[in-house]
């Protein structure tokens, strides 16, 4: 076989930006928590646990008590309370895969109804196929809100009030949206929340918001209300927002000392000292791998290293100190460090690295899944609302060359054709790898997301083709590519392997720091029809995978840039396959399964590819409830279950064994 040797430089972090909060003001009003990593049942029970000593609470599954407003009315643009079904009947969203708006009951609530409000459905709805982003519909001067009375805080001395959301922005610039409070029910103290500088344009996430309140200490008659407004006079053909949603609203007294996790960020094999001058854009910079051949963690190179985001939530100022942990398959701890980070004062948020001593793989390796575990205490103290303090994530080392971020668990999915209409041919996604040995890049494999049978907005007839780049010192430049390959049918929803031209093999060598670098990436060519130039690569959200692995080239103002964040956290579905020595035997790999709805009350769906598997369900306190076998699709009756949290684990006729996790309401 012909083979390429090629000299991958490191990248000079210089040339990118990128901003990292360290620390915010000790007195800030309202503090928007821009990530949160933590899973939906990490934050249920954080959230039941608040909810048990509240002093007001709001789910919207009871009587209504709130009243609305909007101005001018106009169809639905307007705040409504509703539940899954009257979602997805509406036309909303994409309950199990998160379209433009956003599954508000797949999120750290235990409630079967959120407060919504929906600024960009009545534009697709009124539109044309030809012309989904007709504004004619929307009101150029906006304003609605939903408001609660009568909220009893004459006990509270230091009132916090939380909520669970989920919004999207879009022309961030033209839209404002506030929380209002009166004591009074006529003098309104305002406080703008989900500001532009918080939120880019276009970005969505789950967020949870703390408000501090001290306008309403002691105050027996407060009024509370979510309002949006948008002024769209000097730029009217655009349109502004996306939606809004609400839930789990309620007033706490604020606890003297509670320390939360945010973000725990695992970088492998490279580190960034982002203190240094220049370097704040090299937080995260290697970002997370899911699985990672044996021969690559067994080189000098091959250590891991941790930084954790620390929220103080208390009134008081606390010292954190952050615990690592660290097991092989084999239960084993591997790594165990414990580090005291600063003081950080009340509102303020802070990281501590996790660096010292190094974490590294000691031969024999072991094969399988590995599980880091994360703590946070105070130092002298004890933490009034631990539930939030825990965080675990996750890697496999594999046996068979398999390397990739993600962790076979995809459920979304990424195009780029909506940059542009119609999309622009040669536009790349792309995630990048690190070599710590020499090797050989067999070849890749994609993930490919698309419906067969859409007639708008479908995949088939589009083409893909794989590059490999290098870092040229000013930019990126390919040095290998596939043949390009026309979509069908037999694409979609599966994964996809391409080898390069002529079988060529693809040597990787490393750089004077030991360690290697290659860009790999989908290159796209569309038809050219608006209705049919999506291409979309899939994605897994199983962990924090860091900006910095997902990237994305467009045409930008008339020029070819490369961009990294495109993935927002998650992992692009683009594997590379590398030698492997020895047998290989097939580890017990996350099984790809999905249980839903979440949380339920009755019937809990069980969506497997396998034939025939073994289901086990257990109680948090690991007692077995239900043991069934299931094949493909099923549905499991958890209605005479208690509430609480269960562990579903799912073993396929390989061998393979996964969990989930679900909320029985």
């Amino acid at each position: 076989m012909k083979k390429f040797t090629i000299l991958m430089a490191f990248v000079a972090l210089a040339s990118f930006a990128m901003a990292q909060a360290i620390q915010a003001p000790s007195n800030i009003a309202c503090k928007n928590i821009e990530k949160d990593t933590r899973t939906m049942v990490e934050k249920y029970m954080e959230r039941q646990a608040l909810k048990a000593n509240a002093v007001w609470t709001q789910d919207f599954d009871g009587a209504e008590a709130w009243t609305t407003y909007a101005n001018p009315v106009v169809g639905q643009y307007k705040w409504q309370t509703v539940n899954v079904e009257q979602f997805m009947a509406a036309g909303w969203g994409d309950f199990e895969n998160g379209w433009y708006l956003f599954p508000m009951a797949d999120s750290a609530t235990d409630a079967n109804k959120w407060a919504f409000i929906d600024i960009y459905g009545p534009i697709l709805r009124a539109a044309t196929a030809d012309r989904p982003d007709s504004v004619a519909n929307m009101p150029v001067v906006f304003e609605a809100y939903i408001q609660f009375d009568d909220i009893d805080l004459s006990t509270v001395n230091n009132p916090m009030l939380l909520w669970n959301q989920y919004y999207r922005t879009f022309n961030a610039s033209m839209q404002k949206l506030y929380v209002d409070v009166s004591v009074d029910g006529a003098t309104w103290t305002s406080y703008q929340i989900n500001k532009s500088d918080d939120i880019p344009h276009g970005e969505y996430a789950e967020y949870e918001q703390a408000l501090l309140l001290g306008i309403a200490a002691n105050e027996s008659n407060v009024s509370i209300r979510f309002r949006w407004t948008h002024d769209r006079t000097t730029y009217e053909i655009y349109g502004t927002g996306y939606a809004w949603g609400i839930d789990d609203v309620m007033v706490i007294e604020t606890p003297q000392y509670d320390l939360k996790h945010l973000e725990t960020a695992m970088n492998f094999f490279v580190y960034i000292d982002y203190h240094e001058a220049g370097n704040a854009n090299g937080y995260h910079y290697s970002g997370h791998f899911g699985q990672i051949p044996k021969e690559q963690m067994d080189t000098e190179a091959s250590y891991m290293f941790f930084n954790t985001i620390v929220e103080n939530n208390g009134l008081q100022v606390a010292t954190p100190i952050v615990k690592v942990e660290v097991t092989n398959p084999e239960g084993t701890v591997v790594y165990n460090n414990t580090i005291t980070g600063p003081e950080i004062a009340s509102g303020a948020v802070d990281t501590i690295d996790i660096m010292a001593p190094e974490f590294g793989l000691e031969a024999p390796i072991v094969t399988g899944e590995y599980v880091a575990s994360i703590e946070i205490t105070i130092q002298g103290q004890e933490d009034q609302n631990p539930n939030n303090n825990l965080y675990e994530t996750r890697f496999f080392v594999t046996g068979d060359g398999r390397y990739a971020r993600d962790l076979d668990n995809i459920t979304q999915s990424y195009g780029l054709a909506g940059w542009n209409v119609g999309g622009n041919n040669e536009e790349m996604l792309a995630t990048k790898y690190f070599i710590n040995e020499t090797t050989t890049i067999e070849s890749v494999d994609v993930y490919i997301e698309g419906d067969p049978d859409a007639e708008n907005w479908g995949t088939i007839g589009n083409t893909v083709q794989l590059v490999l780049l290098s870092w040229g010192g000013d930019q990126y430049v390919a040095f290998a590519e596939s043949e390009p390959l026309v979509l069908a049918a037999e694409h979609l929803n599966t994964w996809v392997n391409f080898t390069f031209a002529d079988n060529t093999e693809i040597i990787v060598d490393l750089d004077n720091e030991g360690v290697g670098e290659v860009l790999v990436a989908v290159k796209m060519f569309y038809t050219g029809s608006y209705s049919n130039n999506t291409i979309d690569i899939g994605m897994d959200k199983s962990t924090n995978f860091g900006d910095w692995s997902g990237w994305y080239r467009i045409l930008a103002s008339g020029e070819w840039n490369w961009y990294y964040g495109a993935s927002d956290g998650k992992a692009f579905a683009i594997r590379i396959n590398l030698p492997y020595e020895g047998n290989y035997v097939k580890e017990d790999m996350m099984a790809n399964f999905k249980v839903y709805p979440n949380p339920t009350q009755d019937i809990l769906k069980i969506e497997t590819q396998s034939q025939k598997s073994i289901l086990n369900i257990y109680s948090v306190d690991g007692k077995l409830v239900r043991n069934v076998e299931v094949s493909n699709n099923a549905e499991i009756n958890v209605s005479e279950f208690a509430t609480g949290v269960y562990t579903v684990v799912l073993t396929d006729e390989n061998g393979n064994v996964g969990t989930q996790r679900f909320i029985k309401n």
